[in-house]
């Protein structure tokens, strides 16, 4: 039998995509000011820290994850994949 989460598939679900997105617009954030500014500035030490809390992502991500291999069924896994990391199967 499946563990309890607290959350359901389809908070799961919402959630992971959020989270994907969330880390790759810290990327792309920091993406678009580093050109612009010279290294060690302000702004580009700024959007350097964006990009290391998205450690604080990943490690919502992996958490999660364990969750929702923990609640899902085998058919449910087949139909949605590894939704926390890009939804492959």
């Amino acid at each position: 039998m499946k563990r309890k989460t607290p959350l359901t598939v389809a908070d799961h679900l919402e959630i992971a995509a959020k989270l994907r997105q969330a880390g790759q617009l810290l990327r792309d954030v920091y993406d678009h000011i580093q050109p612009a500014y010279r290294k060690n500035s302000r702004a580009d030490s700024a959007a350097w820290a964006l990009v290391r809390s998205g450690c604080h992502v990943d490690r919502l991500r992996c958490v999660l994850d364990d969750d929702w291999h923990e609640l899902i069924t085998e058919a449910e896994f087949k139909q949605h994949g590894h939704i926390y990391y890009g939804g492959d199967k």
